[in-house]
């Protein structure tokens, strides 16, 4: 009796959760909005790597991240770092902030371009103002190395602190660390 009751519980939220994706896509083909794609998209409905270049080119930010990610990996369409960062520095010009994180790791290391750490740094602390957890912790990784920029333990422990409580797990680890050593601050035991 309770597997059955678990059985239509579970088709009936699967069945509603169908029924709101038709709702958004019929709402999105049948809109007099120029650009129907954007709201499919909204979904997550996958779009083919020429409708997502187009999205791009029309100044959505999320589109060129995703256009971005699929150039760096490969995935869908040829691998080329060139154009993952030019599309990744797309992307954050149009304040898409998680692209800005990945657009500084591509100049941290070079990839598709020349290294310009300076403008990585400022990317990180950018993006890490916008509550991108991954770069506060790459920030303070960098600071806390003196790595690219100088070093500076109590800004390390900063944007550290930051990463872990936006729920970054190796934010939190490293926190610890600092805090249990003293590292950019008093000594605590957690």
């Amino acid at each position: 009796m309770l597997f059955r009751f678990l059985f239509v519980l579970t088709t009936l939220s699967l069945s509603i959760a169908l029924t709101e994706v038709e709702a958004v896509s019929k709402e999105a083909i049948s809109s007099t909005d120029s650009n129907p794609i954007s709201k499919i998209a909204s979904v997550e409905t996958p779009l083919n790597s020429s409708q997502i270049a187009a999205l791009c080119g029309d100044g959505d930010g999320r589109a060129c991240f995703r256009l971005a990610r699929g150039q760096q990996h490969g995935d869908s369409i040829p691998k080329d770092e060139k154009a993952a960062r030019r599309n990744y520095r797309r992307s954050c010009d149009l304040d898409y902030y998680e692209a800005c994180y990945d657009y500084a790791n591509f100049l941290i290391a070079g990839i598709g371009g020349d290294i310009d750490a300076k403008k990585a740094i400022a990317l990180y602390d950018d993006s890490c103002a916008q509550n991108i957890a991954l770069s506060c912790l790459s920030g303070g990784q960098q600071r806390m190395r003196g790595e690219n920029v100088e070093k500076d333990a109590v800004q390390a422990r900063r944007d550290i602190k930051k990463a872990c409580n936006l729920g970054n797990d190796d934010g939190c680890v490293y926190l610890a660390a600092m805090l249990s050593n003293g590292i950019g601050g008093r000594q605590e035991y957690t």
